[in-house]
């Protein structure tokens, strides 16, 4: 994850093969964390050989897929891409978490779609793509909003 972070996607492409063996069975780690940090080209080289063992819904512990990050992030390009792996465009998440004690504000994630991200955040090719897709406009989160309250 930290090679993810500080280096380009031409720095990291040739140790992919050394952080996920021939005969992996769990490539979808690597995948989500190379992911998160929107190199499409990392993720469509890690993809091809293993397509048939990553889980394009994988969540991590806030109950977000890559789905959930890129349409709140904005990256059409990503967005797309999952969506044409069959990610879930209507996958809600699950956590509720406080940062700190002291802190009256939460962290709150609790049945939110890549609808929902995307529209809080102004996404608006995001929100349209997934759209098209055929996102469910009715599901709403914790709270009650439809995407377009957002």
């Amino acid at each position: 994850r930290q090679m993810c972070i500080r280096d380009s996607a031409q720095v990291i492409r040739p140790y992919l093969e050394l952080l996920i063996p021939e005969d992996s069975n769990n490539p979808t780690i690597l995948f989500f964390y190379v992911g998160a940090f929107g190199h499409l080209d990392l993720l469509q080289d890690i993809a091809e050989p293993y397509k048939d063992k990553i889980d394009w819904n994988f969540c991590n512990e806030y109950g977000k897929t890559l789905l959930h990050i890129h349409a709140q992030e904005g990256n059409l390009a990503i967005v797309d891409y999952l969506l044409n792996k069959g990610a879930d465009y209507n996958k809600q998440t699950f956590c509720y978490e406080k940062r700190n004690e002291e802190d009256e504000e939460e962290d709150i994630f609790l049945d939110k779609t890549p609808l929902h991200y995307a529209a809080q955040y102004r996404q608006e090719a995001v929100v349209k793509r997934l759209l098209d897709a055929g996102s469910n406009v009715t599901i709403d989160d914790h709270f009650n909003k439809l995407p377009l309250h957002y």
